[in-house]
């Protein structure tokens, strides 16, 4: 059985308050990103230490209750928790399953890794271990390993650890992002040439969009969004596309682990994903930027799921020739292009909705 640490105790001391809180959340409290909290809650699944995901009945309802009895949802092998205070009520039951692999010192790279993934001026060795509840001597042998990989890279001015772009590298030889990227390259050169304008394309990644193909138009004015760059999942329209298309099981899940913007609620995002779904795109104005308008449209695989947007952020121009309902002709004909490249079905063309 892999030894807890701090961050392990910390994470069950915050699911015994309340174990229907977003993984985001929990990261944000023990220093860890939400898919780093997830895999370590996971990992107390498979080890038993966690026995069940369930409500605890307050201890005078429980007659009233059915099935009233074995309340106690969190177990604790004494000889590796006896340090984790017991919510009152709470019982102790054996594990159910043993986990049967165990790669500490991987972990700890990948913990490293997703770490410095939140930090944009890196961080220290010794900030890294005390984020991580380890020892600078852990920490030190990963980081030396992941620089040596290229992975991680040293200031040699401030000793602040950053990551550097192999991992976006790594992911786009993927099968999904290196197909996306190459048939789309050429779908968004002609496209930026026609409308003098740039454009993105993005996917889901964990609680954000990142941007996996950028283009830039050959015009000198242009409004651009950094290539590898990670946006809100509720404030992209490239998100949002994706979205509105997306199975209702896959929309729950993004409701109950990503937190919703404080100036919106899920009954306003799931009336504004319906009309999205009824457009076939969205034009609303960008979320981050002022003046900027965005154009885009979903892009689907040939199982009809939406897997990728492509977004058009409008910069107007004075004395443009090239009007904006043609902007948003091109930017849709250019997403069904890419969608019929992928075996995918294609939403109305803008003129067919502006005659509607």
């Amino acid at each position: 059985m892999t030894t807890p640490d701090d961050c392990d105790r910390a994470i069950l001391r915050i699911l015994q308050e309340d174990n229907r809180i977003p993984h985001r959340k929990i990261g944000e409290t023990v220093n860890l990103s939400a898919p780093s909290v997830q895999r370590r809650i996971r990992c107390m699944d498979a080890e038993g230490v966690i026995s069940a995901h369930a409500a605890r009945v307050t201890t005078h309802l429980r007659s009233r209750v059915a099935g009233g009895t074995g309340m106690g949802r969190i177990a604790y092998p004494r000889s590796c928790w006896q340090n984790v205070p017991m919510a009152k009520g709470s019982s102790t039951v054996s594990p159910i399953e043993q986990r049967r692999y165990s790669a500490p010192a991987l972990e700890k790279g990948l913990d490293i890794v997703e770490l410095l993934s939140t930090e944009e001026r890196g961080l220290s060795q010794s900030e890294i271990a005390r984020r991580m509840g380890r020892s600078v001597g852990e920490i030190f042998r990963m980081l030396v390993v992941l620089t040596e990989r290229g992975y991680v890279v040293q200031d040699a001015d401030t000793d602040r650890y950053s990551l550097t772009t192999k991992l976006f590298e790594v992911a786009n030889r993927t099968p999904l992002i290196n197909r996306l990227t190459a048939l789309a390259g050429p779908i968004m050169r002609r496209l930026t040439h026609t409308i003098n304008q740039s454009v993105h394309l993005g996917i889901a990644s964990d609680d954000a969009i990142m941007v996996v193909g950028q283009v830039d138009p050959p015009g000198n004015m242009i409004m651009s969004v950094r290539l590898g760059a990670r946006v809100n999942l509720w404030r992209a329209s490239t998100g949002r596309v994706i979205l509105a298309f997306s199975e209702e099981e896959t929309l729950r899940e993004f409701f109950a682990t990503v937190p919703v913007p404080e100036d919106m609620t899920e009954d306003r995002l799931r009336k504004e994903f319906a009309e999205i779904r009824a457009r076939g795109h969205e034009i609303t104005d960008s979320f981050t930027a002022r003046g900027i308008v965005n154009i885009a449209a979903p892009v689907f695989d040939h199982t009809g799921i939406a897997v990728a947007g492509l977004t058009v952020p409008h910069l107007e121009r004075y004395h443009d020739p090239i009007t904006f309902q043609t902007c948003a002709r091109e930017l849709i004909d250019a997403a069904n292009t890419l969608s019929s490249g992928l075996g995918g079905p294609n939403v109305p063309r803008f003129e067919d909705v502006a005659a509607d």
